[in-house]
């Protein structure tokens, strides 16, 4: 996994991107 790799909270997937989870 990638440094920039965030799970969401909504769906629970992950995301490769320099962002914070979804609310």
């Amino acid at each position: 996994m990638n440094h920039y790799v965030r799970r969401s909270v909504c769906g629970g997937e992950y995301l490769e991107l320099p962002l914070p989870p979804r609310s």
